[in-house]
């Protein structure tokens, strides 16, 4: 009995779908969260905290809006990237069934990127919201 390589026994196709429809859940969240919190928010969050935690940067709230703004921007460049995944430099000796399976495989770690990314710029904006909303109590108090 021959073994068979880890890649041939991966399901490339149900991992790609389920990896498309959480990226698709956390854009969709990346955006939300912003936007529901956005009435709550003190007019200039504070962007850059400096050793002993205090704002050192603000800027008008609006700018919430850049994290998942760059979220979809990357979502959307590893998303073509996954598409075109036939343009890959692969080596000469690699035959056509293997040409397809790293292609799939290709497609799967550019999606991989994609869901990282979307990831990274949730915590970012949601650690953003909870900074400033604990900064504006703070000031308040």
């Amino acid at each position: 009995m021959s073994e068979q390589n880890i890649l041939d026994r991966l399901p490339l196709s149900k991992i790609n779908t389920s990896l498309d429809l959480l990226t698709g859940g956390l854009l969709l969240g990346s955006w939300a969260y912003p936007i529901l919190q956005f009435t709550q928010l003190p007019a200039t969050l504070p962007f850059q905290y400096n050793l002993k935690g205090e704002a050192n940067w603000s800027a008008p709230k609006a700018l919430i809006f850049a994290l998942p703004a760059l979220g979809t921007l990357l979502t959307s460049f590893y998303g073509y990237k996954a598409r075109n995944a036939e343009n890959l430099d692969l080596p000469d000796d690699v035959s056509v069934r293997g040409t397809k399976r790293y292609q799939t495989l290709a497609k799967t770690t550019k999606r991989l990127s994609a869901l990282f990314s979307q990831i990274g710029c949730l915590a970012v904006t949601i650690f953003l919201i909870k900074a400033a909303k604990a900064s504006k109590e703070t000031i308040s108090k």
